[in-house]
């Protein structure tokens, strides 16, 4: 069975940009500007494909308000 968890709360912080494995095909993107996606890579009909889980919730792109006050 593959280990999960390499990626700690205080590493995912800390990170430089770029691609960084948390093993077991799952990975968080860190770009320069954008806020930081975790995203599961695998292959599908032999070709590589990737799988965006959403975005890293932070205080700066957290929502403010519930769905009804938008």
């Amino acid at each position: 069975m593959t280990t999960i968890d390499k990626l700690t709360a205080k590493r995912v912080i800390r990170l430089p940009e770029g691609l960084h494995g948390d093993r077991g095909n799952l990975y968080l993107a860190v770009p320069t500007r954008e806020p930081r996606q975790w995203v599961v890579r695998y292959r599908f009909g032999g070709k590589p494909r990737e799988l965006g889980l959403g975005e890293r919730r932070t205080r700066r792109n957290a929502p403010r308000g519930s769905a009804k006050q938008s």
